[in-house]
């Protein structure tokens, strides 16, 4: 290592006074590139990225806000049903009252202790208004959901699986 300072001291006092200004000029400009790629810029673009981030956060935020207070409804009036044969029955009512029940394929009780529906081309904005008024009124969950998309527009083949609260 002392042989390369030797060198080194020995090289500077070698070149002229203009050559070591030349030499400090470009130590400071490659210093002042390497700083401002290395630190500067990094931080910059990170920094541009967590503003971002945060916009969309709070967009996120103002969005979910008024969802949240429909999807909590009036937790009060919510029935409690205990048993699966009490889940099944209401189900089962409520799907012979609404305009869901020709898209009715099956519905029995699952291996779980819920119960599952399978529909067949049923208008899939109907089925989660008709999912949403279990919810609110009952309590009732879906626990799984598997649905493929049908030929006609907005219609899907539809497994659900419900559990009550």
């Amino acid at each position: 290592m002392k042989h390369y300072l030797t060198q080194a001291k020995n090289w500077w006092s070698a070149i002229s006074a203009r050559e070591r200004r030349w030499v400090i000029i470009g130590g400071i400009g490659t210093a002042l590139i390497l700083g401002y790629y290395l630190i500067i810029a990094p931080l910059y673009n990170q920094v541009n990225q967590l503003i971002q981030q945060t916009q969309d956060n709070q967009q996120l935020l103002q969005w979910m806000k008024p969802r949240v207070a429909l999807l909590q409804g009036n937790n009060t009036n919510k029935q409690k049903i205990l048993s699966t044969d009490e889940l099944l029955a209401v189900l089962d009512k409520n799907i012979k009252n609404s305009n869901l029940a020709k898209n009715l394929n099956e519905i029995k009780q699952s291996s779980d202790n819920g119960v599952e529906l399978r529909f067949n081309a049923v208008a899939f904005d109907a089925l989660l208004q008709w999912l949403a008024q279990q919810w609110q009124q009952y309590g009732i969950q879906v626990t799984q959901i598997t649905a493929d998309k049908e030929n006609i527009l907005g219609t899907a083949d539809v497994t659900i699986v419900l559990k009550a609260t």
